[in-house]
């Protein structure tokens, strides 16, 4: 019982460690603003398609 609570408390930490690392990083250089370059595809999940904004 406390292998599999110290188990979750470890993995939750990294979770966390990983996530604030992740926002952290910049953006890389062209990445800043993907949605006015984007021309619209097929894929109507993608959020940079145009068709979300009407």
């Amino acid at each position: 019982m406390i292998a599999a609570a110290l188990y979750f408390i470890l993995l939750g930490s990294i979770y966390i460690l990983l996530y604030y690392f992740n926002h952290r990083t910049p953006l890389p250089q062209g990445c800043e603003n993907l949605k006015s370059q984007c021309k619209g595809c097929q894929n109507s999940a993608c959020q940079n398609n145009p068709a979300l904004d009407e």
